[in-house]
């Protein structure tokens, strides 16, 4: 996704590099919404033009009791010293901190439209309006993926992490993510298909087809489930489509396990042993 922020900047694209933030009473948009990967364009605000876009790196969304303890736990967050004044004068005492950090794409200058108001929280959702209109493009980008926020290494604990990284992000939101992530040939979908030696993960399956099995999201259940992220499993077409059409009902989901019943056949999935082959029918 792609949104506009309006601030008062230097033209140093090293100053964009520091850690940004927002303080606010209640958790206003985008709190909600914005994930590394996201496109951030910066509009300043004395020359009304927008003079930078960048793509977000890093984003810590929390709810803080006093100013103080936002600051140590943004400062231990992004590893560095917030500088004097980080906090406008008037933000409040206590509320919810959206910080982020941005990585610097190109410098830009593109006079705000006439007639456009910007919002006073000072964010923008770039829609197909914004984008002909302000931006000289069809359509806004959507093309983040998981990979943008998962760490290096391992595919599982890095599901893991997500699954808290995004506890706060709008249900929708990350069912955008895992759609675009499964669309494309990304890094989490080639390392799960690795991770299970290209085998189907269903139970009394366990067939091997290395150039058609696919990913599959199993969504979150809305009870029992800590697991934001739903399920991701590596199928062969048969039980791709079956899961997708049939009568499938989920008892049991966390990182590490899925439990339910397929068609009326009740299964277990270890997600942890994927590579393992553990997968069972249940009994």
């Amino acid at each position: 996704m792609e949104f506009i922020t309006s601030r008062n900047l230097t033209k140093s694209a090293e100053d964009l590099r520091q850690c940004w933030l927002n303080l606010w009473r209640a958790r206003l948009w985008p709190y909600d919404e914005l994930v590394a990967g996201d496109v951030l364009y910066w509009h300043e605000a004395q020359a009304r033009c927008i003079v930078w876009k960048t793509q977000v790196t890093r984003v810590e969304r929390f709810p803080y009791r006093t100013k103080a303890a936002a600051q140590a736990r943004i400062e231990e967050a992004f590893g560095a010293p917030l500088v004097a004044g980080w906090a406008a004068p008037d933000a409040p005492d206590e509320g919810f901190c959206l910080a982020f950090a941005v990585r610097p794409l190109e410098a830009l200058r593109l006079p705000k439209p006439d007639g456009l108001i910007f919002p006073y929280e000072g964010w923008l959702r770039v829609d197909s309006s914004i984008a002909r209109a302000w931006l000289g493009k069809p359509t806004p980008a959507d093309d983040t993926t998981l990979d943008d926020a998962a760490p290096e290494g391992p595919v599982l604990p890095a599901l893991q992490h997500l699954s808290t990284a995004l506890a706060d992000v709008a249900p929708y939101r990350v069912r955008m993510l895992v759609k675009q992530t499964l669309c494309c040939d990304s890094r989490i979908v080639r390392a799960l298909k690795e991770l299970c030696e290209y085998r189907c993960q269903f139970p009394g399956c366990g067939t091997r087809l290395p150039e058609r099995c696919q990913v599959a999201h199993i969504p979150p259940i809305r009870r029992g489930s800590h697991n934001v992220l739903g399920s991701l499993l590596v199928l062969c077409p048969e039980h791709h489509a079956a899961l997708a059409h049939g009568d499938l009902r989920v008892t049991e989901q966390s990182v590490a396990t899925l439990r339910g019943s397929l068609n009326g056949q009740a299964f277990l999935i270890d997600l942890a042993a994927a590579g393992a082959c553990q997968q069972r029918v249940a009994d």
